[in-house]
């Protein structure tokens, strides 16, 4: 149990708080930015049944005390991530979507479907909640760009070209088909057409088609063609929901019966590309902004998956926190607002619809 003697030697400093048990795990992860008065807070009343039990649990307190609450709130995620303490609302359905990785580092990249995000030069696309649609776009990839598939060593000396290039599915630069300039070219094409770049992608093509056409060059005018071709595939299946092309999510939860889903919409360049829902299942009521906090702080690992704007269907205690640690991440502003009106407003609806409608699904 906590006592008022171990809560009067905690400073008065942000920081991360950690509660054990008598076998020292950790049953909770905290932040503050005042660590005793946050810690004192759990002895009063009221309590939830979820912190009754919590503080009843508690044998053991560590802190950790940082230079400020921005600070606290990425140690807070970084724990929170390794040691999934049972009392922390956590993303359970942490199954690891896919990613589309660039491996752009190589000479000639490659594209890989990958399950976790690793800081090595790659450049990564993701994540996918539906594992059909990033084989579509792989697919259109592989027929129209035709990017290398085997990872094997680029030399000098050529290789015999391999079934996919026969097929169609390969531009075989390790046969030295196709030289690196042109090849890398390419690449940049793959890069914008998955971040959504789609009007900037088609007029560069268009272009690059025609000047190739001009100078007799019809097997690059050809390729070039391809290329378009998969750009407006994938992008007028793509629903627009947005004339100004941004890059947002949006965040909205719902609770029934005592059960919590959190949904996100991702849309990029204006496209809505995708949803992930998270179900939470049995919670105290009233959970739902803390679970939006604990969807932002678990959700967003890599710079590439950060948007450059976050709707929510409500206001958040942590709005300015929260915009600073996804701004660490992202290495650039991003913005946190309550959508009221408009546009941002159609779109937290339509987040909150699907919520409610997910929660009724299951239970008929």
């Amino acid at each position: 149990m906590l006592d008022p003697e171990t809560i009067r030697k905690l400073p008065e400093e942000p920081g991360v708080y950690l509660m054990k048990d008598g076998e020292g795990t950790i049953l909770y992860v905290g932040k503050a930015k005042r660590l005793r008065r946050r810690v004192a807070s759990y002895l009063r009343q009221p309590q939830t049944p979820r912190t009754a039990m919590l503080v009843s649990k508690i044998a053991s307190l560590d802190f950790i005390v940082t230079d400020n609450e921005v600070e606290a709130l990425i140690l807070e995620s970084n724990l929170v991530k390794q040691h999934k303490p049972h009392f922390n609302i956590l993303l359970k359905d942490d199954k690891h979507y896919p990613y589309i990785k660039i491996t752009t580092t190589d000479s000639f990249p490659r594209l890989e479907v990958v399950r976790r995000i690793e800081k090595d030069g790659g450049t990564y696309f993701g994540p996918y909640p539906s594992a059909s649609a990033m084989r579509r776009v792989i697919d259109i990839i592989d027929r129209h760009f035709q990017l290398r598939k085997r990872n094997t060593a680029m030399d000098a000396h050529p290789k015999r070209p391999c079934l996919n290039y026969q097929i169609g599915r390969c531009l075989a630069p390790c046969a030295h088909k196709i030289d690196e300039a042109r090849y890398n070219t390419i690449v940049g094409d793959v890069i914008q057409f998955l971040r959504g770049h789609s009007t900037q992608l088609q007029e560069e093509i268009q272009a690059r088609m025609q000047e190739a056409a001009e100078r007799l060059d019809f097997e690059t005018a050809a390729q070039l063609r391809n290329e378009l071709q998969a750009v407006d595939e994938i992008f007028e299946k793509q629903k627009m929901i947005d004339p100004k092309l941004r890059d947002q999510d949006v965040l909205a939860a719902h609770q029934d019966g005592g059960d919590l889903e959190v949904i996100l919409l991702t849309i990029r360049r204006g496209h809505l590309v995708g949803q992930r829902r998270l179900s939470l299942g049995k919670m105290d009521a009233g959970l739902e902004d803390e679970a939006l906090e604990a969807f932002i702080k678990q959700h967003y690992v890599h710079p590439a998956q950060v948007p450059t704007e976050l709707l929510l269907d409500r206001r958040l205690e942590e709005v300015k926190s929260l915009e600073s640690f996804l701004a660490h991440l992202a290495g650039r502003r991003v913005k946190i607002r309550r959508a009221v009106r408009g546009q941002g407003r159609r779109l937290v609806e339509m987040a909150a619809k699907n919520c409610q409608l997910s929660l009724l699904a299951r239970r008929i």
